[in-house]
């Protein structure tokens, strides 16, 4: 969860020029997937200082589910960007700071797990005047279910996912 915190924090963070140093897309294949991921360095000013960065979001990481080509291709073209410094400790700095599709990933992911605990241990602690189970795993059942299948349905969806490559602010 740091990251949700630290990726709310940066909207609030310094916003600064930053030269694109280095791009490149790392590929990883093997038997039965590919996974892609951007490395990126950029170079930045701050009082005469040089730092470098080389984060583009929190949580970003190498998968076969984001469009990877797309902001490798944005990075590409762009010779300086626009990133977000932290003002209390100058060598963090990310590209696109707020919520990103990994993190909303892994947001639904935990109520999944937690709902799916939380329902299932209703029976047990919620009784009724006469120690009777309040709710039956049948029922609790059918709920866990319904909520899994609304968190697929949103996920391969891709309704909560935005082109990261359009957050990026190219000078």
């Amino acid at each position: 969860m740091c990251n949700l915190y630290k990726t709310e924090q940066a909207n609030s963070w310094i916003q600064i020029p930053a030269y694109v140093e280095k791009i490149d897309l790392d590929i990883h294949t093997n038997d039965e997937t590919t996974t892609y991921e951007v490395l990126v360095t950029y170079s930045y000013k701050i009082k005469g200082k040089k730092y470098l960065g080389n984060r583009i979001f929190f949580g970003y990481s190498g998968s076969n589910i984001e469009n990877h080509e797309a902001l490798y291709a944005k990075l590409k073209n762009s010779r300086k960007i626009m990133i977000y410094v932290n003002p209390n400790k100058n060598q963090e700095a990310v590209i696109v700071p707020g919520i990103n599709y990994p993190i909303i990933w892994l947001l639904i992911f935990a109520v999944f797990w937690i709902s799916f605990f939380g329902i299932f241990s209703l029976p047990l602690f919620i009784k009724d005047v006469h120690n009777n189970p309040r709710f039956s795993y049948k029922k609790t059942a059918l709920v866990l279910g319904f909520i899994c299948v609304v968190s697929f349905i949103v996920l391969l969806s891709g309704w909560l996912h935005f082109g990261i490559e359009n957050k990026i602010n190219v000078l």
